[in-house]
């Protein structure tokens, strides 16, 4: 392959990687499963709900934040899942409250398919994106050009983000 781009955290490897933009998680839930369970006033309560996550060794740790004030917590899931498409059809579901990353639910918020979980604290996990290519000194213009295309436009998403999620 000439070029990858991966989201989290990258295993050590002989690959070059660069940083091109990140993502910090949202907080979501259908809104049938919020009117079911009433809202949340403090990060403290997720715990207490039906947790969904992704099958990644960090995720029963979660952290959120508000102005100066952060909180840490230890979660536990009634499912798991390595899919972030199957995950959102779980939370459309109402099968419970998951961290999602903004781009897999963005337009479920838009529509109101889902709803985010305490928009007044944000999910302190920011995941990076890369780009991943072989360890080569020269770098195909093709490689070069398609990269410079995917690096703007992330950067531009991670900049509606920021402001939208926090």
């Amino acid at each position: 392959f000439d070029l990858a781009i991966r989201g989290g955290h990258l295993a050590d490897s002989s690959m070059i990687a660069r940083k091109i933009a990140s993502w910090r998680y949202v907080l979501v839930a259908a809104p049938a499963w919020i009117e079911a369970h009433g809202p949340m006033e403090d990060p403290s309560e997720v715990a207490d709900h039906w947790v969904l996550y992704s099958d990644v060794a960090r995720a029963r740790h979660w952290a959120f934040e508000r102005d100066q004030t952060s909180l840490a917590l230890e979660v536990r899931p009634v499912l798991t899942v390595r899919d972030g498409f199957m995950m959102r059809a779980a939370l459309r579901a109402g099968v419970g409250v998951s961290a999602m990353p903004p781009y897999l639910v963005e337009e479920d918020l838009d529509r109101g398919t889902l709803a985010q979980v305490l928009p007044a604290w944000r999910v302190a996990h920011v995941l990076p994106i890369w780009a991943v290519r072989p360890h080569r000194n020269f770098v195909p213009a093709r490689v070069q050009a398609v990269l410079d295309v995917v690096e703007a436009r992330l950067g531009i998403e991670e900049k509606r983000w920021t402001q939208r999620f926090g």
